[in-house]
């Protein structure tokens, strides 16, 4: 009789010890251990926040937890590049990232909400009126941060817990879910429980598949719908204001980058007093 780990992981440990006895090869074995040796330094290294080497295999993960040096790892990203591609280049844990876009998302949209007189979660909306933007999930985000006072970090965590659960088939709340969506519909309270046969409800806006990454991708499209929207509503004086000729492409190009770092000057002011 063979006993039988349920833990996978120790399992795997005890299969992999029984094939390396099997072989009988000390120079194999040593070199088994060295290479689990590292792997499991590397983990070490990526709950300590150091995705270098090895450990950058961390970023391909759906982790439902983050690592405060990794937010800060992104935070200073953005504080540094508002509108840059950093946290999709860089070796950040992608849920860290979303933490710290997150927060950055709900300060961008409350420049961009008083620039054009809207409340802060009607921002995407009125900004997909100039083209295309990403609206559902940003919108959302906003709400819970800015009107509801939600932390960040449990924001971006309910949603990925929702997506990572989607994913194998889990529906995390299907009463509160169903009873959104009908009454989304416009359903009364008595209409609702008289509804009968299936109902189509989409369980979560991310992609189960990469719900970390599409997150992130949806909160840095937030930030950059909220300086489109800012930009549309700027009316700074500008050199070109009393011609009547239209602008040249230099003066045009300064007007965008001058725009451009005054939105993310007002966004940092606004991200250093909180969330509220």
């Amino acid at each position: 009789m063979l006993s039988v780990s349920y833990v996978a992981v120790e399992e795997a440990a005890h299969r992999l010890g029984r094939t390396l006895l099997g072989i009988g090869d000390a120079t194999l074995t040593e070199a088994i251990i060295a290479d689990v040796i590292s792997e499991l330094d590397a983990v070490t290294s990526a709950e300590l926040g150091d995705l270098s080497d090895r450990a950058a295999q961390a970023t391909a993960l759906d982790r439902l937890d983050v690592s405060p040096v990794q937010v800060a790892a992104a935070d200073d990203l953005l504080r540094a590049d508002l509108l840059g591609p950093g946290l999709l280049t860089e070796l950040i844990d992608p849920a860290a990232a979303c933490v710290a876009a997150a927060r950055w998302l709900a300060a961008a949209a409350v420049v961009a909400g008083e620039a054009a007189e809207i409340d802060a979660a009607d921002v995407f909306a009125e900004a997909d009126d100039i083209e295309p933007v990403s609206g559902a999930v940003p919108a959302e985000v906003v709400a819970q941060i800015v009107d509801d006072e939600t932390d960040p970090r449990s924001v971006v965590l309910d949603l990925l817990r929702t997506a990572v659960a989607a994913g194998d088939g889990i529906i995390l709340d299907l009463s509160q879910l169903l009873a959104q969506h009908l009454g989304e519909v416009g359903l009364s309270t008595e209409e609702q429980s008289e509804v009968a046969g299936p109902t189509s409800v989409r369980v979560t806006e991310l992609d189960p598949r990469r719900p970390a990454r599409d997150l992130l991708e949806h909160l840095l499209d937030g930030i950059a719908a909220c300086h489109l929207l800012y930009a549309e509503y700027d009316d700074s004086d500008e050199p070109w204001d009393d011609q009547d000729d239209a602008p040249s492409a230099d003066l045009e190009a300064h007007r965008r980058d001058r725009t451009a770092e005054e939105f993310a000057e007002l966004v940092r002011a606004r991200a250093a007093q909180g969330n509220g």
